[in-house]
């Protein structure tokens, strides 16, 4: 059992990696959104009805968003979910 989890190792850090980086991706747009829509953190907690710390945790990337709150977020800035999740 050993063998299988150190020869698939590699494979999962490197998931991991690829899923920190989109998360930190996604908090630096919805922060660069939120400034340009010249909201503060709290204002936008309370537009999707959740705290000001998890948007904190959100744009620092620290957290697996789920779905709904991302779609709430898109409906605050008036953007579709994939324009959210887009990084050009």
């Amino acid at each position: 059992m050993s063998e299988i989890n150190f020869t698939i190792r590699p494979y999962l850090d490197m998931v991991i990696e690829q899923d920190k980086i989109f998360l930190q991706r996604l908090g630096k747009r919805i922060s660069e959104l939120r400034l340009r829509y010249k909201l503060t953190k709290v204002q936008l907690a309370f537009e999707i009805n959740t705290s000001e710390s998890n948007i904190r945790r959100i744009e620092k990337g620290q957290i697996n968003v789920g779905i709904i709150t991302l779609n709430k977020i898109a409906e605050v800035f008036n953007i579709s979910l994939s324009e959210l999740v887009r990084f050009d």
